[in-house]
């Protein structure tokens, strides 16, 4: 019976150990870019206007780079929240990346900007077409949020959209506006 307790002991560890080992890496490397580093310049075609944006023009207020698709549950969970407390302050640039280049089609396009429109998102969204800004900032995961300060610096860099998401994004946009 002992020899049995301390076999299932063991068997939970191991498991408990090899789960680790496999997800460990995959949460670590969910976002390359950390809080300190400069923030990697670009240059994306905002999908509604049409217009080139980069992310310099930005400079002198804190930006919020939200990383989504369309497909993506949790991304809608976080450009609801995005949209409701963002979209109408005038001192924070929030830009939306998305990252569905499996098709760049114009009816592919079109049907990113219907799903927007379903969901009254009226931010700027920018279609990574080649993947260039998705290297750059090492994104691994969707949705991710990346706040860069007024001065091109990253403040906060989180992947997936969690319960206490909503926190961290306000405090660290706290920091920034606090400077």
């Amino acid at each position: 019976m002992k020899t049995r307790n301390i076999l299932r002991k063991v068997t939970v560890l191991l498991s408990i150990c090899v789960i680790y080992a496999m997800v460990s890496p995959f949460s670590s490397f969910a976002v390359s870019i950390k809080v300190g580093d400069n923030a990697p310049d670009f240059k994306l075609e905002d999908l509604t206007s049409g217009k080139k944006v980069t992310l310099s023009e930005f400079k002198g207020k804190p930006v919020i780079l939200t990383f989504w698709a369309t497909w993506c549950p949790r991304c809608w969970e976080e450009l609801d929240y995005v949209k409701a407390r963002f979209a109408d302050d005038k001192n924070i640039a929030v830009l939306l990346v998305n990252m569905e280049t499996q098709s760049t089609s114009p009816a592919h396009v079109q049907r990113i900007k219907s799903k927007a429109e379903e969901h009254d998102v009226k931010l700027p969204m920018l279609l990574d077409k080649e993947l260039a800004v998705w290297t750059a900032y090492g994104i691994n995961s969707l949705p991710t949020t990346v706040i860069v300060d007024p001065n091109g610096v990253v403040i906060f860099a989180e992947p997936n959209f969690y319960f206490a998401s909503r926190d961290a994004i306000e405090e660290a946009l706290k920091k920034c506006t606090a400077k």
